[in-house]
């Protein structure tokens, strides 16, 4: 691999790049027609997605489904109400045998909501959300907690991640503190021996990459708007590598992998060709 002439390498990773900003922006679009096209409802559940993280994305997008946005924007004078709405969807206030009054109180608020917005049965289970091999910062309790913080300040999801005039705009955006309990608790009820941080920069690059990225691609497709690309690509330059064990792999071939652009086109060249062997496809 080291001997193939660079500008090959270059040609593919252009063309494998584009093609993974198409195949997000299709999954963008599918649940925007889910959401009856609905951008506003569909920027908030994708962003959800990448806000829970690798283990706990799927809850998060449940659970942003199960509480949608117009409920919550509905509460956003009161960041307890917007806590109570998340956490009782997501099913960790239904026991509370032992609970502090924090919890309590939680769980009190949220009865009332759920039955004056008619929530039904359609929530969470306390076991589907993940806690090991997570730091405590990536606890889903205080992801939950950060999430009600950005959902409370944040008067339109699908325009800010649209409209945004650069990546640092989001990035600042996303790096939002907790209510002052989960400052102070990874989980209900227990103590942290120093206080939590809020949500990490690199978390919050990575969703920049993977939802604000992929939601302007999907709605630049839907409205023929093709500056909107370029500008997610110019986007992806501007923004850090990501570090994980594909990255890893392609370093260790030599292949420099400095910017986002970079991360994301060596990801969907390794599985969308090198992983399913079509050898014959590749430049």
């Amino acid at each position: 691999f080291s001997g193939v002439d660079s500008l090959a390498k270059l040609r593919m990773l252009d063309r494998v790049l584009l093609e993974r900003l198409h195949h997000k922006a299709e999954r963008v679009r599918a649940l925007w027609s889910q959401n009856h096209n609905d951008w506003e409802e569909t920027a908030y559940q994708w962003l959800a997605q990448y806000w829970g993280g690798v283990l706990n994305g799927a809850p998060m997008a449940r659970l942003a489904k199960a509480i949608p946005l117009k409920i919550l924007q509905k509460q956003r004078d009161h960041l307890f109400q917007i806590e109570a709405l998340l956490f009782g969807g997501s099913g960790m206030l239904t026991d509370t045998t032992g609970a502090d009054t924090y919890q309590v109180n939680l769980a009190r608020e949220f009865r009332f909501l759920a039955t004056k917005y008619q929530l039904g049965d359609n929530l969470l289970a306390p076991h589907e959300w993940k806690f090991l091999r997570l730091r405590p910062a990536g606890f889903p309790t205080v992801r939950i907690a950060q999430w009600a913080v950005f959902c409370q300040v944040l008067p339109s999801f699908f325009s800010t991640l649209i409209e945004a005039e650069n990546p640092e705009e989001l990035l600042r955006l996303f790096g939002v503190r907790q209510s002052e309990y989960w400052q102070q608790h990874y989980r209900f009820g227990k103590q942290a021996a120093s206080r939590v941080p809020a949500l990490g920069k690199t978390t919050a690059q990575s969703l920049v990459i993977n939802a604000a990225v992929p939601l302007m691609v999907a709605y630049g497709q839907e409205r023929t708007l093709p500056l909107l690309t370029d500008r997610a690509v110019s986007w992806l330059e501007r923004l850090p590598a990501e570090h994980n064990s594909f990255t890893r792999a392609w370093e260790a071939l030599d292949m420099h992998v400095k910017t986002a652009f970079d991360s994301q086109a060596l990801i969907e060249w390794q599985a969308s060709y090198c992983g399913q062997k079509k050898c014959l496809e590749c430049t």
